[in-house]
């Protein structure tokens, strides 16, 4: 299973196909109040990437302004890289290299087992917490222990998600780096424009 979806993203990859639908320029739009969003599911990864390397905490701030102006989810750290969907949105415009290609789904692929053991193992402790936190009077102790578990994992991969964040940028020259952040200040276009 591992190798199949490893082998399904470095097709995407070589392919040039996001691994998402939405712009990557943009936020995804929301669902209405009456309708479910289709690509919503716990856990910390959708579309076998992680959140942080999908850019969904990579948010830019409203119109490219200070930090006074930014949205309440904004991260000043992560909003320095790039998600790879936003460098493969853009691969083209980036006038990328076949050398750059070829590192970039190197980074890409090398990071994928860990995210996926990472996964699997927060899944099973939240579980677990979840089952201590249904007991009619939860333990408070079992509760604090199986929580650091849980947030020891989560740190460790939002680690990983930032080390790759930094080997992608570290792979793009400052002219790439300057059309990729142009990119993500843009305006996304609303409805009738």
């Amino acid at each position: 299973m591992k190798t199949r979806a490893l082998a399904l993203l470095t097709a995407l990859l070589v392919a040039g196909i996001p691994l998402r639908s939405q712009p990557a320029n943009g936020p995804a739009p929301q669902p209405g109040p009456n309708q479910p969003d289709q690509n919503k599911r716990s856990g910390p990864m959708r579309n076998g990437m992680p959140p942080m390397a999908r850019g969904e905490m990579n948010a830019p701030s409203p119109g490219g302004r200070g930090p006074q102006h930014q949205a309440p989810n904004a991260d000043p750290v992560m909003e320095n890289f790039f998600p790879p969907e936003m460098i493969m949105h853009h691969q083209q415009a980036l006038n990328l290299t076949e050398e750059q290609r070829k590192r970039l789904i190197e980074v890409i692929q090398k990071s994928q087992p860990a995210f996926t053991d990472f996964q699997w193992r927060i899944e099973a402790e939240q579980a677990a917490l979840v089952a201590l936190a249904r007991a009619a009077r939860p333990d408070e102790k079992q509760i604090a222990a199986q929580l650091d578990k849980v947030l020891q994992l989560e740190g460790e991969m939002r680690r990983g998600h930032l080390l790759l964040l930094v080997r992608l940028k570290n792979e793009l020259t400052a002219e790439q780096q300057a059309t990729l952040r142009s990119s993500m200040h843009r305006p996304t276009p609303g409805p009738g424009r």
